[in-house]
């Protein structure tokens, strides 16, 4: 076991962890005038894949608070991407909707990740099918270990 290379890889993977946690809080120009968060982005898509979804849906969807969903909804009115509509029969419900500028931005992110994948995938070409498998595995198992000290950590609060 060559441990240069193991450390090696762990600094390049917690870099990329880095950059990833990075990208989370940067804004994308979308067009002249609407810049979004990917969690925007993940909200809008959510709300596309159900018409007339509502905020309690959003969260399960997302798995975030009715909370952070709500603030994000009213940042996604302000610049124009979503609209509520209060349901006829019940006036009290909520159930939210794309407008065309959230259409056009949803469509717009899906391509943008269309081609980063295609590079990915470009990437990920020049390893073979057991090296991902053995790459998968290891990320797995990084998973749990991660998972259980975070669980042992919210226990002993």
């Amino acid at each position: 076991m060559d441990t240069d290379v193991i450390s090696d890889t762990f600094y390049h993977l917690f870099k990329l962890l880095n950059l990833f946690k990075e990208m989370e809080n940067t804004q994308f120009k979308i067009s002249d005038n609407i810049t979004v968060y990917p969690g925007e982005i993940h909200m809008i898509g959510a709300i596309a894949g159900s018409y007339g979804i509502n905020v309690t849906e959003v969260a399960a969807r997302l798995d975030i608070s009715k909370s952070a969903v709500s603030q994000m909804i009213n940042k996604l009115v302000r610049k124009g991407l979503i609209e509520k509509a209060h349901m006829q029969h019940n006036n009290k419900e909520i159930r939210l909707l794309l407008t065309r500028e959230g259409k056009t931005a949803l469509d717009i992110v899906e391509k943008r990740h269309l081609e980063l994948k295609k590079k990915f995938f470009s990437l990920a070409s020049g390893f073979s099918d057991e090296k991902w498998h053995d790459f998968r595995d290891f990320l797995s198992k990084m998973s749990d270990v991660i998972k259980d000290i975070l669980d042992e950590n919210r226990t002993e609060k």
